[in-house]
């Protein structure tokens, strides 16, 4: 009875170091965490500065920068430029780093600054990461401008939901199936395939480097490539309503080109979505596609 005790505490004491463990965060003062702790935030589009080691930033927008510092942190400070008004922990960077520190992130292999990460309980969140170009205009979002109404109350999209492609603004798809499921507002949806495509693009592998290289075949304009999807999607209240939406080639950007049934399937969901809650912006994944009509 006695060993048996003894045995039960040690297993109990090897549980709570094995608990501990797993908490570790990735530090500066850990030698072998540093260069991971560097390669972790150049994925962020954080930069090393040239005169301390342990001292990152990223420019944010023309005026705007987020510093990470380990000097006086092992875990790293994030602040912003002086002067500036930025909520350094509710941008996505800091987000990302966090969870990546906890093991908690990780990087779609495919698009690299879409980082996944899993909180405690182990709900996923999609983040996308954003760049900062010299030059372009720096586009201002509020995340008060996207929402829905349902039962007599406003959701708002989130943040980390709304991206910024040609100088424009617009949610994205997991942004408005969020809010929606966040409101209890949708009860189902069913998306089919009217036409499928005859020929897709092969994914790229002579200069993975560059997303947007293609050698393209000489029948690209074809409709053989084209596909269409429709979505029907049933409120909370049993209204339906149904939408179309269509991908091409030519109307598709990057590393998705190859992937046009699933292009033709988001657009249809998202436009079905916006139809039935009346969301007037269309979402990242369609401004492509309308983009291109446009300049057609």
């Amino acid at each position: 009875m006695g060993l048996d005790k003894f045995e039960g505490k040690d297993e109990k004491k090897e549980k709570k170091e094995e608990k501990m463990e797993e908490k570790k965060e990735l530090t500066w003062d850990n030698e072998a965490d540093r260069t991971i702790l560097a390669t972790a935030l150049n994925m962020l589009g954080f930069k090393q500065t040239e005169k301390r080691s342990d001292l990152f930033v990223k420019q944010i927008s023309k005026d705007e920068a987020i510093f990470v510092d380990f000097s006086k942190n092992p875990k790293g400070v994030f602040y912003p430029k002086k002067g500036s008004k930025l909520k350094v922990e509710e941008r996505v960077e800091y987000k990302a780093f966090r969870a990546m520190q906890k093991g908690q992130a990780k990087a779609n292999p495919e698009n690299p600054k879409e980082i996944t990460i899993v909180d405690d309980e182990g709900r996923e969140q999609v983040l996308l990461i954003p760049d900062y170009v010299e030059g372009e205009e720096v586009v201002k979002v509020s995340p008060q401008d996207f929402f829905i109404e349902w039962e007599g109350r406003k959701y708002y999209i989130k943040p980390e939901f709304i991206e910024v492609i040609k100088n424009r603004p617009a949610p994205n798809i997991k942004g408005i199936i969020d809010v929606v499921q966040r409101a209890n507002a949708i009860r189902d949806w069913k998306t089919e395939i009217l036409k499928e495509p005859e020929k897709i693009l092969p994914k790229q592998v002579d200069d993975p480097k560059d997303p947007e290289h293609y050698d393209e075949p000489a029948d690209i304009h074809s409709k053989d490539y084209l596909c269409i999807a429709k979505t029907t999607v049933v409120r909370a209240d049993g209204k339906t309503f149904t939408a179309h939406g269509s991908a091409h080639p030519l109307s598709v950007s990057g590393n998705l080109r190859p992937k046009v049934i699933e292009m033709a399937e988001t657009r249809s969901l998202a436009r079905a979505l916006r139809f039935a809650f009346n969301i007037h912006a269309v979402t990242a994944e369609e401004i492509e596609d309308v983009m291109e009509e446009k300049e057609g």
